[in-house]
């Protein structure tokens, strides 16, 4: 059954791509659903915010961050994701700071590094943050249209073609209706994302955490970024089952792939000299009731969750934004 809000939940807001396989749609300004209403607004170019953005900007000194659905800010409007709260605190201290947001719902490691290559690194950033989502990032690795196997331990590329259903899905008139009717979003949640959402979620089930691939292409992904002259910034988001372990509020132990995977980037870090910041303590120690960080019925942060990113972001930010020198 899908009830009226879910028009705004299950609404088409993926493009196709040929590499990283899938983005947001440019120029959606819409009200979304996510436990409660929010204004989904993304520029010309897809990403989340209320202005375009040219690839060439000389005057300004870009941040790009990287991420799935906990960075895109899903369930809060644009101005209370960390990305936009992160510039806004920025700019206070040097007004040329432009810090953009690629996070992509469903995006995982080999999503975020190819998106990188293929579109980020255009904006000529100074800063590429990675947040972590600790919650699924290992887990989206054994995701069917997974972009990279380990080859010998090397990333090997796995071609991609959209399937005829979803790019059917991506004209203009299915979009147009899709956007009004309940019915057509009933029937294609039953025929193809109930499916699809099996499948993956067997796929899973199935699979030991790819640890050996995650590390290898945030590895990578680390090398492309300082390539471009840039500093490289990962940023390790807690999933709520480990906040609330840390509260005491519950004695279940979190999933074994987010500790895994906590701990292979902090070594990784440690062995590469990336800057690497954990904001579990953050969240877990501050004064916020735990209720007030996670968006009723989901795991999601709220605006609050983000504020306190944010603030834990800047300092080490605009560290790095002054060791740079001209590019």
């Amino acid at each position: 059954m899908v009830l009226p809000q879910d028009v705004g939940l299950r609404a088409p807001w993926y493009q196709s791509h040929p590499i990283y396989r899938f983005r947001h749609y440019p120029d959606m300004d819409e009200m979304r659903h996510w436990g409660t209403p929010y204004r989904l607004r993304t520029n010309n170019q897809g990403l989340r915010a209320d202005r375009d953005e040219p690839y060439r900007s000389p005057e300004e000194i870009r941040v790009v961050v990287h991420g799935d659905s906990m960075t895109l800010g899903v369930g809060i409007d644009n101005s209370e994701t960390f990305v936009q709260r992160l510039e806004t605190a920025l700019r206070r201290r040097d007004a040329r700071v432009d810090v953009l947001n690629l996070g992509v719902s469903g995006h995982g490691p080999d999503n975020e590094y190819l998106l990188f290559v293929e579109e980020s690194l255009r904006y000529s950033p100074r800063i590429c943050v990675v947040a972590v989502s600790l919650m699924n990032d290992l887990d989206d690795l054994t995701r069917p249209d997974t972009a990279f196997h380990l080859d010998d331990e090397r990333l090997t590329y796995i071609p991609f073609e959209p399937p005829v259903s979803k790019r059917l899905a991506e004209s203009s008139l299915y979009r147009w209706v899709a956007s009004r009717s309940h019915l057509l979003i009933a029937i294609r949640y039953a025929l193809f994302d109930l499916p699809e959402y099996a499948r993956i979620e067997a796929a899973v089930a199935s699979q030991p955490p790819p640890l050996s691939l995650a590390v290898a292409i945030y590895r990578e992904f680390v090398s492309a970024v300082r390539n471009e002259r840039a500093v490289p910034v990962i940023l390790l988001l807690p999933s709520m089952e480990e906040v609330a372990y840390r509260r005491a509020i519950t004695t279940e132990r979190p999933k074994a792939s987010s500790m895994l995977l906590r701990e292979a980037l902090t070594e990784l870090c440690a062995s590469l000299g990336v800057v690497c910041i954990d904001a579990l303590d953050a969240i877990a120690g501050s004064r916020v009731p735990f209720d007030a960080l996670f968006i009723p019925g989901d795991d999601h942060y709220t605006a609050e969750g983000h504020r306190i990113i944010a603030a834990l972001l800047e300092e080490p930010v605009a560290a790095a934004l002054e060791d740079l020198g001209p590019r």
